[in-house]
């Protein structure tokens, strides 16, 4: 198990958990520090670009303590490489374990990876760093995307208590305003949840998204007749090639590829969103998502530099899991949430009833926590189906924010679209605001997972609240169960864990 030092109670600082202050005081003391960096493709590399963990690595290389920095690094065959030596000095050891998996969010490390290989479950590290966003961002709004980032980290500190965090909010990405989501959901947690942010996306808005702080991709020679552009020649870089979303340099600016014709990523067609008339002619294609070393070093490193510059050397210890089972029961704005008042263990719990043709029946065996109440199992016979509450305080809410959780167990072999939550605040004249949760990653069946939806605004003329509970909203909906435990609905931005 790796080392890890907290301050005691009277020697802890109150305030900002700066996770860099504490590395330093750590440092400062003579003793070795220990990383656990989650992440996706914006920190798997260490060289061409340099990402987002190694950055961090050599900027704590830099402090006068002379520390010896080694990276084992995700091999995306189920384990980590062997250690990398990025500096060695004469003092302590900073080790760094770099889960980067590319393609994934957060919650992909939230099911069978986190007991297991994954080793997130057991080794309590000094800090934890985050680098996520991009994965979250896709079809998604800010009340979606903060709950999974906050899903994430409660559930981290529900296993890892006191632990400071570090994340860095990732770029915008080229060819939409998507993370913009991100970076309001990451703002809501750093002033709720005590996480030091490096605001790696605010850089790049200010400087205009510039092509080359973008990763190039490869040289086409083509033409662009209207909006077909049309690729005779790919000159691509290794492993690359063109794809939706892809920027062109040499066209219009702010010229993106948005269809594929018979090209599919080299020679031949493609659909781009801007018309206009360019005769054959080279054209670089950046992607619209991942940064260059030119774009890490003008959109990361400085904020990333001021963050660390900044940090006072101090223990620091950041606050108590949301998931922690402190909120009474009755203080949820649902009833029976814990599903523990159920007179007919064949039929409904009590205040809970049917969204079409759905078989429910209470759960004894697979439950997260016997203290926590029962489990409900719900199975329909079409897509769509579920169980709901509608909130009887309703008009109390109106004009502000709800948070929903709820734990939640997809079996083995169920696609993702089962064991979805919802909350819809409805209104006339089209004013109804909804949050549903995304799919699960597959990895997720047979563990109970937390799920939650962060400050969904109720409207000012509300006429109703209502919570629902998924089978599978899926139009063929799977043969397996979708189970819940312990649901509560709060006012305000930070779901809260039902006490048992």
């Amino acid at each position: 198990m790796l080392y890890s030092a907290f301050p005691t109670v009277n020697a802890a600082i109150g305030g900002h958990a700066n996770a860099f202050g504490h590395i330093k005081w750590l440092l400062n003391e003579g003793r070795d520090v220990s990383i656990y960096n989650w992440a996706d493709s914006l920190s798997n590399s260490g060289q061409n670009p340099r990402e987002w963990i190694f950055r961090v690595a050599d900027l704590i290389a830099t402090h006068h303590s002379n520390p010896s920095i080694e990276i084992a690094t995700w091999n995306g065959d189920g384990a980590f490489s062997p250690p990398v030596t990025e500096a060695r000095g004469t003092g302590p050891t900073v080790t760094i374990r770099n889960f980067a998996v590319p393609g994934a969010p957060l919650h992909y490390a939230m099911g069978q990876l986190w007991a297991g290989s994954s080793e997130l479950a057991w080794d309590t590290p000094d800090v934890l760093m985050l680098c996520h966003g991009h994965n979250h961002v896709v079809g998604t709004t800010i009340e979606m995307v903060a709950g999974e980032l906050l899903a994430a980290i409660e559930y981290f500190r529900l296993a890892h208590p006191g632990v400071p965090i570090a994340a860095l909010i990732q770029n915008p990405q080229g060819s939409n305003d998507a993370m913009a989501t991100a970076f309001g959901a990451w703002k809501r947690l750093e002033q709720l949840r005590d996480v030091t942010l490096i605001d790696g996306y605010s850089p790049w808005i200010a400087a205009g998204k510039p092509l080359d702080w973008y990763m190039g991709k490869g040289v086409a020679r083509g033409v662009i007749a209207g909006k077909t552009l049309t690729v005779s020649e790919w000159l691509a870089q290794p492993e690359q090639t063109i794809a939706v979303g892809d920027r062109i340099g040499g066209a219009d600016p702010n010229t993106c590829v948005t269809g594929l014709g018979s090209g599919r990523g080299g020679a031949g067609t493609y659909t781009v969103n801007r018309s206009q008339d360019r005769p054959d002619t080279r054209l670089k294609l950046y992607d619209s998502i991942h940064p260059s070393d030119t774009g890490i070093e003008h959109g990361f490193v400085p904020a990333l530099r001021a963050a660390w510059d900044g940090a006072s050397p101090r223990p620091c210890a950041g606050p108590d899991s949301l998931l922690s089972p402190v909120l009474d029961p009755a203080l949820s704005l649902l009833s029976n949430g814990d599903f523990a008042s159920w007179d007919d263990p064949l039929g409904l719990p009590d205040g809970w009833l049917p969204q079409g043709p759905v078989s429910v029946k209470r759960e004894e065996v697979i439950r997260r926590s016997p203290r926590n109440g029962y489990a409900v199992s719900v199975l329909g016979t079409e897509g769509g189906c579920a169980i709901y509450q509608d909130v009887n305080d309703y008009a109390r809410m109106r004009g502000r924010p709800v948070s929903l959780l709820a734990w939640v167990y997809r079996p083995a072999g169920a696609p993702g679209s089962v064991a979805r939550i919802q909350i819809r605040a409805a209104a006339p004249q089209g004013g109804t605001a909804i949050a549903t949760s995304r799919n699960y990653a597959l990895n997720q069946a047979d563990c109970w997972v937390p799920w939650c939806i962060s400050g969904l605004m109720v409207p000012a003329d509300a006429t109703a609240i209502r919570v629902t509970l998924f089978h599978d909203s899926a139009a063929n909906p799977a043969s397996q169960p979708a189970l819940f435990q312990s649901v509560s609905l709060v006012p305000g931005y930070l779901p809260r864990g039902l006490t048992g």
